[in-house]
């Protein structure tokens, strides 16, 4: 998921409000 960080990175900055938990988990990346 790290190479899709570019595309998926807008996306999830929307859910990350619901999904703050896999924001932490990608930048563990």
């Amino acid at each position: 998921m790290c190479k899709l960080n570019g595309k998926v990175y807008r996306q999830i900055i929307r859910s990350a409000r619901k999904v703050k938990s896999f924001f932490n988990v990608k930048n563990d990346c």
